[in-house]
């Protein structure tokens, strides 16, 4: 320990002279005041580990404490690699149901499957890429894609067929109503559904808003919220506002819901420029599920 403390004190003594000399060239300094204080400085480093070593070993000691966490089973990666789970692949190949039905030069044995898939789930945006299909250069796709378009139309056109010679049989004026209600709503399915085409769209228009007035003519007394309500879903898509207020307006007093027409009189709003009142009916609307065509005008009159 002795010889420790000689080889410190002197190798402290012969490095404070090395740097006094190197770190004053001034001769107007005091080389004892900076040699005493190197030389202190060297002969207290190893109390200052010391010290150091005191303030750190609590923080160590602390961070490598151990936590445990109860209640938790570890997970076997060989026994799960070994048992029969099913392996996730993809189905419709490199590319979305949309993209590979989209593409018309695409020649993907996966544009069929995507069809089939889409048929499955008919809605107004896959039945409007099915009706693109028409044209593919793929035979069996067009076909299938046909049949597909006409069984959804001749399915509803027997219903609206078979309505109509009900209507033909029965002289109740309650009946007629409900018969002219549900022929109203067949048609304006045609124009949901996206099974036919923009421009034969005016004329299903036409058909539904016949018959759905004939029926509110034979109800006047008590008209249905539900008979209201699409009347003034049918103004609506002919951009007969006015009209469609109103019957939105009606279809609430009768007991419709305030959160079903509120997006559509928003609409209504915005297409007429009134954007005062898009800020207001949006500010007083809080919908659970916002119509899509609605949701970005919701998120932006929300924040102001």
């Amino acid at each position: 320990m002795s010889k420790y403390i000689m080889i410190h004190v002197l190798l402290s003594f012969v490095i404070a002279f090395i740097a006094t000399l190197l770190l004053i060239k001034d001769e107007r300094k005091s080389y004892k005041r900076m040699f005493l204080f190197l030389l202190l400085f060297n002969l207290s480093l190893p109390f200052l580990a010391y010290v150091v070593t005191l303030l750190f070993a609590p923080i160590i000691a602390f961070a490598n404490k151990k936590s445990y966490i109860h209640g938790i089973k570890t997970f076997n990666k060989e026994e799960f690699l070994k048992s029969p789970y099913p392996k996730v692949r993809r189905f419709f190949g490199e590319g979305g149901v949309t993209f590979l039905v989209k593409d018309k030069s695409h020649n993907s044995p996966h544009k069929m499957k995507s069809l089939v898939f889409m048929t499955k789930n008919p809605n107004k945006e896959s039945n409007a890429l099915i009706r693109g299909l028409l044209s593919d250069h793929d035979y069996e796709v067009r076909l299938y894609s046909f049949s597909f378009l006409n069984g959804q139309e001749e399915a509803l056109n027997k219903k609206i067929s078979h309505l109509l010679q009900e209507l033909d049989k029965t002289h109740s004026d309650t009946h007629r109503a409900t018969v002219h209600r549900e022929i109203a709503l067949l048609y304006w399915q045609f124009i949901e559904s996206g099974l036919i085409e923009v421009k034969n769209a005016n004329m299903m228009l036409d058909k539904a808003t016949f018959h759905a007035n004939q029926s509110l003519g034979l109800s006047l007394d008590r008209p249905s919220p539900e008979l209201l309500y699409l009347l003034a879903k049918i103004y609506f898509k002919k951009s007969e506002y006015r009209k469609a207020t109103t019957y939105f307006a009606e279809a609430v007093k009768k007991g419709l819901s305030k959160d079903v027409v509120m997006p559509y009189l928003a609409e209504i709003a915005y297409e007429e420029r009134d954007f005062e009142t898009v800020q207001h009916l949006i500010q007083a609307y809080r919908p659970k599920d916002i119509s899509y065509p609605l949701e970005a005008v919701y998120l932006q009159w929300r924040k102001s």
